[in-house]
């Protein structure tokens, strides 16, 4: 199995020690990945600025993970979200379905994230998704009677549901995402003076490539960043400067083309 499993006898005790409970950054996930006994990759995903650790297990859920991360609107993520015995058996008696299972034993069921919006007014709203890899998977009967489980969950408590194919999540942003993460994730403590050093390189080198300023002007801006891009790669990573990161590779992206957000 992807994923460790704890049986549906033993809900009330995980919850007692707080699995699945808290909010924003005191929420305990279900599964975290030291219970995950399979070989497959999983990740503790950090998000700074919901000051706190994600447990994602598998590739699929980091890159949702990143992307959830990188939208202001998003001020909380609960990943590997429990699904209440009580109502998952109810639908399965109504719709006539099997439980989930194992060894002849009903097991609780997650969703991947339970994410808390925030628009424009202040007003919270709540969507709920799981991450499949593709729609293959989605053929299988297993997967598709327990996605049919979970949709009729959510849709009990008015909750938007989805499921999300991992396969989608390719080309330049998602690339963008895991590398800016690094610099997303380090404090930005020398803002004046990174956004000081990006219109210096602005107003020289407005042409060049970021992965062509070593080259270029390598000692531009003496010992001050372990390399003379460093400075524009903190500002997009914080969402100071902004460029095509639907299309282009930030490293790839000439001086010019970053923007100031703010």
């Amino acid at each position: 199995m992807r994923e460790s499993c704890v049986y549906v006898q033993d809900f009330n005790n995980w919850v007692k020690k707080g699995r699945g409970k808290g909010r924003y950054e005191a929420y305990s996930p279900w599964i975290t990945t030291q219970d995950c006994h399979s070989h497959t990759a999983r990740f503790r995903v950090p998000c700074k600025r919901l000051n706190r650790l994600i447990h994602c297990l598998s590739n699929g859920e980091r890159l949702a993970c990143l992307a959830l991360e990188w939208n202001p609107r998003v001020v909380e993520i609960r990943e590997q979200f429990p699904l209440a015995p009580i109502d998952t058996l109810d639908i399965c008696s109504e719709l006539n379905l099997i439980h989930p299972h194992v060894q002849g034993k009903n097991i609780v069921m997650t969703t991947d994230f339970l994410v808390t919006l925030l628009d424009e007014e202040g007003n919270e709203s709540l969507y709920a998704f799981q991450v499949k890899e593709n729609d293959a998977e989605l053929d299988k009967p297993r997967v598709n009677a327990k996605l049919t489980i979970e949709q009729k969950y959510w849709e009990r408590k008015g909750i938007p549901w989805s499921v999300v194919l991992s396969s989608n999540m390719k080309g330049p942003r998602y690339d963008n995402l895991l590398f800016l993460a690094r610099y997303r994730n380090t404090d930005l403590t020398n803002y004046s003076q990174c956004m000081l050093d990006f219109k210096r390189l602005l107003s020289e080198y407005p042409h060049i490539k970021l992965c062509d300023l070593g080259e270029v002007c390598p000692n531009f801006f003496g010992k001050r960043y372990a390399t003379v891009c460093e400075p524009v790669l903190f500002l997009v990573a914080h969402q100071k400067l902004s460029f095509d990161m639907e299309h282009e590779l930030v490293l790839n992206a000439p001086v010019g083309e970053f923007k100031c957000l703010q």
